[in-house]
């Protein structure tokens, strides 16, 4: 594919924004007590030694080092007064933060969630249901992704756990963007705005995924782009047999379009993105505790 120099300037320049901007590490504070929940996430979040030192273990009740967003995990069993005590020292400095809290019944959870928005001072939206890093990985990314969004592109880059959900939503940001774009009364305009916030849409998922870019890779995203381009046309070309309002065509097809570009991106970002190199120092401490290092 021939790209003209003019466009190819034009995305390095977006791309060398894009990357400047996410270059910064952010810190994550892990607040946990010792024991398996506190572990495992400590496992699942490792960013490994291409980013050491972003991810930050404390217990409750020493203070909590310089973060950017915290991790709060909600001790099981009986809750005294001493525990929120020592939880309340740690969360005294202001922080952003989201709490996950045990499996229960839906009474108890229903308690737990009122206190603990209480006791870690944050809304009710931001306590989640769930202990285990899989599952729960959608769900703290959208969390995250609310508390510091200046930090999204950064925490996708650091934190492998985190990728995929927080990619997958700067799609679907995206497609909401375009799909407003699209019912704009904006004859011959709404494709080059559609196409700009796509070209940066794809841009950020590639600092997600840790890529560089270099002349040949950038040839290869406005590929991917490119091949989006010809779908648009062809929609544009269709809506002109479907019934209904333009507006309501031109949004569907802003949409639809971006989804189709996020969902090809996103799967060629995963072919590429460089392999995490681990530190050994958490799946150490998983092993000691008794569970499988995998």
């Amino acid at each position: 594919m021939r790209v003209p120099t003019d466009a190819l300037k034009q995305f390095l320049g977006t791309w060398g924004e894009v990357r400047a901007a996410s270059s910064q590490p952010v810190a994550v504070a892990l607040i946990a007590p010792h024991g398996r929940p506190g572990i495992r996430w400590q496992a699942a979040l490792d960013p490994g030694l291409d980013h050491p030192g972003t991810l930050r273990f404390v217990e409750p009740g020493r203070l909590l080092p310089e973060a950017d967003v915290a991790i709060v995990l909600w001790p099981e069993g009986p809750w005294d007064e001493a525990a929120a005590d020592r939880l309340a020292l740690t969360l005294a400095t202001c922080v952003p933060r989201l709490v996950l809290l045990p499996h229960g019944n839906e009474i108890d959870l229903a308690v737990a969630t009122r206190r603990a928005a209480r006791i870690a001072e944050v809304a009710q939206a931001d306590v989640i249901v769930g202990q285990d890093p899989g599952p729960a990985a959608e769900a703290v990314a959208a969390a995250m992704g609310r508390l510091v969004p200046d930090h999204v592109v950064a925490l996708a880059r650091q934190f492998t756990l985190l990728r995929r959900p927080l990619a997958w939503q700067e799609v679907a940001a995206t497609a909401k963007q375009n799909a407003v774009v699209g019912a704009l009364p904006l004859p011959g305009a709404d494709m080059p705005l559609m196409t700009a916030n796509q070209a940066k849409m794809v841009l950020r998922m590639a600092a997600m995924h840790d890529l560089p870019l270099d002349l040949n890779r950038a040839r290869e995203l406005l590929a991917v782009l490119g091949a989006s381009l010809g779908w648009r046309t062809a929609a544009r070309q269709l809506a002109k047999f479907v019934p209904g309002p333009g507006w309501v065509v031109g949004a569907g097809m802003g949409y639809s379009g971006t989804l189709a570009v996020g969902k090809l991106a996103l799967t060629w970002f995963q072919q590429q993105a460089p392999v995490r190199r681990l530190s050994v120092g958490p799946l150490e401490a998983v092993v000691d505790d008794g569970m499988p290092g995998a």
